[in-house]
């Protein structure tokens, strides 16, 4: 596929990323990594607002979905999800086990506990939950104390530290994923510290750092330095999940160069080689062992600014798009076809035939959003919100499964026609016997669903809308307080109404993001009257003033129905609203008529608004034999269903 010249010039930027982490010797390596003289970082165009900044409003998909994760965050029993920590220390508990990946004997336990902690950190920070801040405070005290009694010089898990032997020594069968497990558990007392103001979890965080640096120079010494990248490299056993993102975070915090060195030892040079080179070897990498990567380089690039490193994340993130995404912006998955199997990504541009029931891993859709909204700080480009936006909509929404009460969520998303949600490789999971990987994403990604409402400018007093969806942003800097009502995607528009509470007027602006899917028709007020702007699709539009309370901008967005082509092949189309993936209800396959693609509207048709609480559509297909129901497919739970549909040649 690659000329060997191309070839020769991967293995070298890797082989340089790899000596840049490792050093030359089997000494202390940390001091080779670079901490002064780099450039001083790179800025951002926009910020985030903070969780407590954003409230979901009720009546939205993500406030029911919010508030159904909150039930569930609320009958988990801190005991019970305690116990193996406990057991680890020898420490008698009544506590009943847990199931699934959190069983005593899942080589993964502590995982979902580590992210439990985070979703409940984000709860408290989003919509003030003291009951689960308390729950968290009394299961940082709880593994402080097993700290304490593991007297291993910091070490802290729900399994023993006998386990990184085993992996260090490449002992067959090999630990799974032991490094992930211990990020996730950083990153949950990182979130207790900083979003529920908890220091006892920060004092264990720092004395688990110390321990794992201490634990991965003597890796180096004992079995030098090529050691290291062997285990790296056989994810997703040896997976390790954000490590390199949560070091260069708590080394942007300390500046502690013992912490940048640990974060660059996860840097993978084998992986990041290619992107920094923009060729896509994606083929056969497990998704979501390599994504997280991609974070790391994304943070160092925000410190230090080094043009390699922001290439990484722009051509990597260009690759997945354009080469490996579905209709619904997930992408991995398939049943070997194109060298796509279960969690992997395939053949770039490839994907006609990967469609099966492991599709779109709830994980990669959590963790590319993570690398999307890095995206859209840095160039606040409508490219990239549109991304977000539509994996946003169509792939973390209709991951619950609300008719069946708190807990039920989904591993895969499958997109084979003729499969339920249920007969999708997992299937439904269940509130006390799955915790899979995704089970703890999903926790933290419902705690924190109003995180990209809405962005703010470094440098000027600026809101930018991401999104539609209904919320109130306080606006704590400027003073201001912005609600947004809409029933988006139900309704194509939005309103935003100001409140001043200091009475005076305020100079700021306001950039709506006007999608790539507007029609023409849309209209902009302020205050009832026609803003002079374009509604060109995917730019923004800017309204500066002296605003004033009671001051209101609407926006309405017209949608059509359009089509989306399997890149390798034409006559494979998903049907698509605005952002919205229809999925039709069929067992079987049905074909649409010829040249659908430019004349969906010809034969598919939308139920009277107020006829039905969703997007509903008849298509006539088959040559008009049937009548095939279609719905968005987060609205559908329960049916067989299908995305990609073939279109007929005569």
């Amino acid at each position: 596929f690659f000329p060997m010249n191309r070839c020769v010039a991967v293995l070298y930027i890797s082989l340089a990323l790899l000596l840049s982490v490792y050093g030359h010797g089997h000494g202390d390596v940390h001091h080779d990594v670079p901490q002064d003289g780099l450039p001083p970082g790179f800025k951002p165009r926009l910020t985030e607002f903070q969780l407590n900044e954003v409230i979901l409003l009720p009546g939205s998909p993500e406030y029911d979905g919010q508030m159904l994760n909150k039930q569930y965050l609320h009958m988990l029993d801190p005991d019970r999800l305690l116990r193996s920590f406990l057991i680890n220390v020898n420490v008698s508990t009544n506590a009943e086990p847990m199931g699934g990946w959190e069983s005593p004997d899942s080589e993964i336990r502590g995982h979902f506990v580590a992210m439990y902690l985070s979703a409940c950190a984000k709860a408290y920070n989003s919509y003030g939950d003291v009951e689960l801040k308390n729950t968290c405070d009394y299961m940082v005290a709880t593994m402080a104390k097993v700290q304490v009694l593991l007297n291993e010089g910091g070490y802290m898990s729900a399994f023993p530290s006998t386990t990184f032997d085993r992996m260090e020594a490449m002992q067959q069968p090999l630990p799974w994923a032991p490094y992930y497990v211990i990020h996730k558990l950083l990153q949950g007392l990182y979130d207790m510290h900083t979003l529920a103001g908890n220091n006892q979890a920060y004092d264990v965080l720092t004395k688990m750092v110390d321990y794992f640096y201490n634990r991965m120079q003597n890796v180096v010494k004992k079995y030098g330095i090529f050691r290291w990248q062997e285990m790296l490299m056989n994810s997703p056993w040896t997976e390790f999940g954000g490590f390199n993102e949560f070091m260069y975070i708590l080394y942007d915090k300390t500046r502690d160069p013992r912490h940048l060195w640990m974060a660059h030892m996860f840097d993978d040079g084998t992986f990041l080689g290619p992107l920094a080179m923009d060729e896509d070897w994606l083929t056969n990498i497990h998704a979501n062992s390599h994504i997280p990567i991609v974070l790391g380089a994304a943070k160092r690039y925000e410190i230090f600014g080094e043009d390699t490193y922001g290439s990484m994340v722009n051509n990597f993130w260009r690759m997945v798009y354009y080469n490996h995404s579905y209709a619904t912006g997930g992408s991995n998955g398939g049943n070997g076809s194109c060298n796509a199997t279960n969690e992997h990504w395939g053949w770039p541009g490839y994907l006609a035939k990967t469609l099966t029931n492991n599709n779109q891993e709830f994980c990669t859709q959590y963790n590319i959003l993570k690398v999307v909204r890095y995206l859209i700080q840095w160039y606040s480009d409508p490219v990239h919100m549109d991304h977000y936006e539509r994996a946003y909509i169509n792939g973390i929404l209709g991951t619950q499964k609300a008719d069946a009460g708190p807990g039920v969520m989904l591993y895969n998303y499958p997109l084979q026609t003729g499969l339920t949600k249920a007969q999708g490789r997992f299937g439904w999971g269940t509130p006390w016997g799955s915790f899979w990987c995704c089970y703890a994403t999903a926790v933290e990604q419902w705690s924190k669903m109003g995180d990209s409402i809405y962005f703010q400018s470094a440098s000027e007093n600026a809101v930018y809308v991401n999104l539609y969806v209904a919320s109130t942003l306080t606006w704590t800097r400027m003073g201001v307080r912005i609600n947004q009502t809409t029933s988006f995607p139900i309704e194509p528009s939005t309103k935003l109404t100001i409140t001043i509470p200091s009475g005076s007027p305020i100079n700021f602006s306001v950039y709506l993001r006007i999608p790539y899917w507007i029609q023409p028709g849309g209209t902009l007020l302020l205050n009832g009257q026609p803003y002079p702007a374009a509604l060109t699709p995917q730019t923004l539009v800017g309204m500066s003033r002296a605003w004033q309370s009671g001051d209101t901008v609407e926006l309405t967005m017209p949608m059509a129905l359009h089509a989306v082509p399997m890149p390798d092949d034409a006559n494979l189309i998903a049907v698509m609203y605005g952002p919205v993936v229809l999925a039709g209800i069929a067992n079987v396959t049905h074909l649409l008529p010829p040249g659908s693609a430019s004349r969906l509207s010809s034969f598919i048709s939308r139920f009277p608004p107020g006829a039905s609480p969703s997007l509903e559509f008849t298509a006539l297909v088959d040559a008009g034999r049937t009548n095939m129901t279609m719905l968005p497919v987060y609205d559908i739970l329960n049916q067989p269903y299908g995305v990609y549909w073939p279109v007929a040649t005569n």
